[in-house]
């Protein structure tokens, strides 16, 4: 009887940001370039990565994010009520692609179409919570940091009854904060 043949250990997965022969992607490496930049406080320099990143991954919403905060931050945070009209749009967006991913999933299962209740053309992203979002759509469009970042703006605006209103859905489901984002303060 011969001896049973070792068992292969089966490949590794490669982990995301990282092409198969272990090198961050171009993309990747500009992503944690322009993090390293703006913890650095050389938000200009963080801003013109993000564009040349923005370049590669157009209507990126956590590029498009970040961008906002890093060009914020160039110009010393002038006019936060523009920067929270910027947010609402990323955030609006972010919305958009996840439910289209969504709706692209559920076609490919055989899951019938499934109608939002929201009216379409309101200007008012339905307010998702972030559990659901993570859960459903992929970290790729979780919008928790956009949302903590319009209510950081609004406590600064001394708009406390908003930031509040904006955070309890966060509050009520917590779940660990993906570093990719730049987080104000």
């Amino acid at each position: 009887m011969e001896p049973a043949a070792p068992k292969e250990a089966p490949p590794p997965q490669p982990q995301p940001g990282v092409e198969e022969d272990g090198t961050l992607s171009a993309t990747a490496a500009m992503a944690r370039d322009a993090a390293v930049l703006f913890q650095s406080r050389r938000y200009a320099e963080c801003a013109d990565v993000l564009a040349q990143l923005l370049l590669k991954k157009e209507g990126d919403p956590k590029v498009l994010h970040n961008m906002a905060i890093a060009e914020s931050f160039v110009d010393g945070c002038p006019d936060p009520k523009k920067l929270l009209e910027i947010l609402g749009n990323v955030k609006i967006r972010s919305d958009e692609l996840a439910c289209a991913s969504r709706e692209q999933a559920d076609s490919a299962n055989g899951v019938g179409n499934n109608t939002s209740s929201e009216p379409r053309g309101s200007g008012i992203a339905p307010l998702i919570s972030a559990a659901h979002n993570a859960t459903a759509y992929g970290d790729e469009f979780d919008t928790t940091i956009i949302t903590f970042n319009t209510a950081l703006i609004l406590y600064h605006l001394h708009d406390y009854e908003s930031a509040l209103s904006v955070l309890e859905p966060l509050y009520r489901n917590i779940e660990p904060i993906d570093e990719v984002f730049l987080v104000i303060s």
